[in-house]
């Protein structure tokens, strides 16, 4: 609980921020499960003492996640040469990259590392893409892929 009330601009008391918190997190379980009779039943964030817990199931998909898992699949199948398997998975890896992680808090701390690492491994992609393309001989594409790479912050 400390660590999110950091998070928030302080106003006030202690007991009014954390009011504030809890606001703000009942909120976001009823965006995120608009059906709950109360905030308290969600299934997905949990209070756990004076910790918050997001649960994260089968049903849930993180895009991070599957881009990571994409572009190891991708490396396998590219060391293995199977060239046309790789592409299609460097190919949806990129697809999932839809520009800088949170960029509403471009300028927080807790951000930068998430958003560096998800920016290197988009870049990543496209520059195995630009040479998976030229050895095919599909140029326009090569060059697409790392004009697109080079544009990455």
């Amino acid at each position: 609980v400390d660590e999110l009330l950091h998070c928030l601009p302080p106003q006030g008391s202690t007991a009014r921020n954390v009011m504030r918190l809890t606001e703000v997190i009942n909120a976001l379980r009823t965006a995120l499960e608009p059906d709950l009779p109360r905030p308290a039943d969600s299934r997905l964030i949990l209070r756990e003492g004076a910790s918050y817990r997001f649960v994260v199931s089968d049903q849930v998909e993180i895009d991070a996640d599957l881009l990571a898992q994409r572009l190891s699949s991708a490396r396998h199948l590219e060391s293995s040469g199977e060239v046309t398997g790789a592409i299609r998975l460097y190919e949806q890896a990129t697809a999932l990259y839809k520009g800088d992680y949170l960029p509403a808090d471009r300028h927080s701390l807790w951000t930068a590392n998430e958003r560096a690492t998800l920016q290197m491994l988009y870049a990543n992609a496209l520059n195995h893409l630009a040479d998976l393309y030229a050895h095919e001989g599909r140029l326009d594409m090569a060059i697409k892929a790392a004009n697109t790479a080079l544009t990455v912050d």
